[in-house]
Parts: C-alpha cells; sequence; structure tokens
C-alpha cells in the first residue's frame, strides 16, 4: 500500500514538471510558428513593400521575350493579303480610268486633225501626183505611157476619195493614200493598159479615151479596159475602207 502511494505521488510530480514546462515554453513555440507562417506567405504572394532584388530590376533578354504564337502570325498574314488584293483591284481601277482618259485624248486628237485639215486637196495637181508616184521604185519599170495614164487614173480615183470623204480625210491620211494606195493602184493601172492594148492604134485610142472621155473607141477594147482596171479599183477601195480611214 505503501509502494502505490509513493509511486502514485512519484507520477503526479512528473506530470507537473511537464506541465510547467509546457506552459513556460509556450509562448515561445507560438511566436516561433506565427514566423514560419508568415515567411512562407511571403514565398506564395510576395508582398508590395517587399524589396525587389537587382537581378530582378535588370532589363529583360529581347530573345526571352515571348513570341506571338503561329496562330497569330497566320492572322497577320492573312490581313496583309487582303489588304494587297484589295490595293491590286484599285490600282486596275485606276488603269482602267487613264486607258479612258488616254481613248479620249485620241479622239479629240483625230477631230483636231479633222477640223485642221483643208477640204479640198490643195496644192494637189495630177502632174504632182505623178512626180509623187515616180519616187516610188517599183513604178520606174513602166514606160512612158503607162506612167502617163496610170498617172490619170491615180488622180481621178484620189479626187473620188477626197470628195467621198471630206474633211475625214487628214493631211497625214492623204500622205498614206498617196505613198501605199494610190502607188499601188497605179501599178495594178500600168499593168491592166499594157495588157488591153495589143497596138499603136489600141493605145491610142485607150489614151485618148481615159485622158479626153472620147468613146470612139471600139466596144470590146472599152469593154476589156473596165474589166481590167475593176481589180484595181476594188483593191483601192478595200485598202481606204480597212487600212486607211479605221487608222488613227
Amino acid at each position: 500500500m505503501k509502494r502505490l502511494v509513493v509511486a502514485s505521488g512519484a507520477l503526479v510530480a512528473v506530470v507537473s514538471v511537464v506541465v510547467v514546462y509546457f506552459l513556460v515554453n509556450a509562448e515561445s513555440l507560438h511566436q516561433q510558428g506565427a514566423e514560419s507562417f508568415q515567411d512562407f506567405g511571403y514565398k506564395v504572394v510576395p508582398l508590395a513593400q517587399e524589396p525587389v532584388a537587382e537581378e530582378q530590376k535588370a532589363p529583360m533578354n529581347p530573345d526571352a521575350v515571348p513570341q506571338p504564337s503561329q496562330s497569330t502570325q497566320a492572322q497577320i498574314i492573312t490581313g496583309l493579303q487582303a489588304e494587297k488584293q484589295v490595293l491590286i483591284g484599285q490600282v486596275a481601277k485606276l488603269q482602267g480610268e487613264v486607258d479612258a482618259y488616254k481613248k479620249q485624248v485620241d479622239e479629240l486628237q483625230s477631230r483636231l486633225d479633222v477640223y485642221s485639215a483643208p477640204v479640198l486637196p490643195q496644192g494637189v495637181t495630177q502632174s504632182a501626183l505623178l512626180g509623187l508616184l515616180n519616187q516610188v521604185p517599183e513604178l520606174q519599170v513602166f514606160t512612158g505611157y503607162q506612167k502617163e495614164l496610170m498617172g490619170v487614173m491615180a488622180y481621178r480615183e484620189y479626187m473620188r476619195i477626197v470628195a467621198e470623204y471630206g474633211v475625214l480625210l487628214t493631211p497625214r491620211k492623204r500622205d498614206q493614200l498617196i505613198r501605199t494606195g494610190l502607188s499601188r493602184y497605179a501599178f495594178c493601172v500600168a499593168d491592166a493598159v499594157d495588157v488591153i492594148a495589143n497596138d499603136a492604134v489600141e493605145r491610142n485610142k485607150l489614151r485618148n479615151y481615159i485622158e479626153k472621155g472620147q468613146e470612139d473607141m471600139a466596144t470590146p477594147l472599152q469593154s476589156d479596159l473596165v474589166k481590167g482596171l475593176l481589180p484595181c479599183k476594188r483593191s483601192l477601195d478595200d485598202y481606204v475602207a480597212r487600212d486607211l480611214m479605221p487608222a488613227g
């Protein structure tokens, strides 16, 4: 019984010592725990007043800047391509307007040429026309008789064309008519009269008929002349209608 009392007393003494130690160190443990918790908070969410380290103040490396994603670059490229197509359309529209203005300028210039051109062929005579035709190398092979008749016929066709087209036949077109259209026509006439007339008598009749309009020429010879000159006239008319007048 005494042993039990002694053991109980010893146990009470030990417990008392533990309780006293805990009470004495409780305040110290509480302070350490608060400081540890506060340090953990700083690590998770730094306070605004926390001083910034010097290495954090240094400028960022450009290579370290995050680059836009591929999808963003694709959107930029798509936008630029769309703007390019818009600009191409605007350029095409402006080019069309420029072409239209050029056409109007050409039309106005043609009208100016028409109004500035003389109504009648001033200074162009039969001898002058024949002189111009004689400058064509291809016509040098013909005889005086052939040149005489082709000069008469070419002058008549020239006067006919001038009367038909009037002021539309500008000076430049008249020059082209003489040097191209009438030179071909004269070549054709010279060949035709040489084939039609078989001797000197027929050549004289042909000359009188063409130059003076005398009608004492035999009907077969006259018919041959009409048939022989018809292709020449058709070729000249085709040149005037197809090449000369439509040209600017």
